[in-house]
């Protein structure tokens, strides 16, 4: 499962731009056509987003327990404020056990176009 870490915009952005082929039944063996963001407001900004990002993966753990996996593909705001994605991933990958969970850092803003985090995403 991915999780777009940002603002909804950007969200249905980069979902848009993934280049993923996948093979299965949606939401239960594959997630790919599935769209989950954490939804960045504001306030978000402000105050950060790590409870946030902590919620969304404890809402999908329950809504899709046969996941085998979760990437958090962080947006550009995310990137700016500094959130620490890695820091969830592993608090969150020891509370359920057997259930990988990866940060990316693949912010739209690295390299010298906004591709790069696209490419960063889709290896």
């Amino acid at each position: 499962i991915h999780i777009s870490h940002g603002p909804v915009g950007c969200g249905q952005y980069s979902w848009a731009a993934r280049r993923n082929y996948y093979i299965g039944t949606t939401g239960i063996d594959t997630f790919v056509t599935m769209q989950f963001t954490s939804d960045f407001q504001e306030k978000d900004i402000v105050f950060g987003g790590d409870k946030k990002l902590d919620k969304i993966i404890d809402e999908i753990q329950e809504l899709f327990p046969l996941n085998k996996g979760i990437s958090i593909q962080s947006e550009c705001p995310i990137g700016l404020i500094g959130d620490d994605i890695e820091a969830v991933s592993k608090k969150k990958s020891k509370q359920y056990e057997g259930h990988t969970i990866v940060p990316v850092r693949c912010e739209g803003f690295r390299g010298v176009s906004q591709s790069l985090g696209h490419h960063i995403a889709n290896e």
